[in-house]
């Protein structure tokens, strides 16, 4: 043991006494969260970063009045959010909406988790018209309809509802 680690060691305990660190650093927080992407699946890479330009896009196209917008900045505005939306939910199909969680809006997550509780659903459904659907599963089903209108509520109370049909 060197002298280092005897310093460091605290009582025989193994456990070290060495200052806890704080909470990263802005741009220390930024350094790791790129190099946390350089290791991902390529899949997830073009999603995350399909999203970021989007965003990034769609802030500009706010910033300036609509009066000024031409035709293609209203066809990029539409397009922005149907790239926001594909790659959200590419992300929550694979797990990782963590990737975005710092700049994703509250109006996106409504149309992700309203999607994917309608597919759970529709599953749910098939499956209780074909089988004998246990209690769990009809748990399930219930669970998955009340996601769609928590997510319809969202998604009205902002005047969305063209995102996911008004039916």
């Amino acid at each position: 043991m060197t002298q280092r680690t005897v310093d460091l060691t605290s009582n025989g305990t193994g456990v070290l006494d060495a200052t806890p660190t704080a909470p990263l650093p802005t741009a220390a927080a930024k350094a790791l969260a790129k190099l946390e992407r350089a290791f991902l699946p390529l899949d997830l890479v073009r999603a995350v970063t399909r999203y970021e330009i989007a965003t990034e896009r769609r802030a500009g196209l706010e910033a300036k009045p609509t009066r000024e917008w031409s035709g293609a900045d209203f066809s990029s505005f539409a397009d922005c959010e149907r790239v926001l939306i594909e790659s959200a939910m590419m992300l929550a199909v694979k797990g990782r909406m963590d990737l975005i969680d710092g700049i994703i809006t509250p109006v996106i997550r409504a149309v992700v988790d309203y999607r994917r509780a309608a597919l759970r659903a529709a599953n749910l459904g098939n499956e209780a018209l074909f089988s004998g659907m246990p209690t769990m599963h009809a748990d399930d089903l219930a669970h998955a309809e009340d996601l769609k209108l928590g997510a319809r509520a969202t998604l009205a109370e902002a005047g969305r509802l063209d995102l996911v049909g008004r039916a």
